[in-house]
């Protein structure tokens, strides 16, 4: 068994943009589990997750909920990355003139 004390080495290790994909959302869901048990009374009390699939065994300790969620903030930015990589991004132009203007 391969045990990761990074969850962005876990992340790195995946061969497709789909899998990378997976295992990020995967964290999103452990640290938003974590952040909705967490009470932040200041005490200094380390919160911990352990993410364990089988093959591969992930362990990351926070110190307050302010670092849990800026990690969700960071993974949720990866994931977005990922997905633009992945189907790319899309805009749709439309002139003023198509629109109705109703009065």
């Amino acid at each position: 068994m391969i045990e990761y004390s990074n969850a962005l080495m876990y992340v790195t290790t995946a061969a497709t943009i789909q899998e990378r994909l997976v295992k990020i959302r995967l964290i999103i869901d452990k640290l938003y589990i974590l952040a909705s048990s967490t009470s932040d009374a200041g005490n200094g009390i380390y919160e911990s997750y352990e993410l364990d699939d089988g093959q591969v065994k992930v362990m990351a300790k926070y110190r307050s909920s302010k670092q849990i969620q800026a990690d969700i903030i960071a993974y949720e930015r990866m994931e977005n990355r990922y997905l633009a990589q992945l189907n790319g991004r899309r805009y749709i132009l439309r002139d003023g003139q198509n629109f109705r203007r109703v009065c």
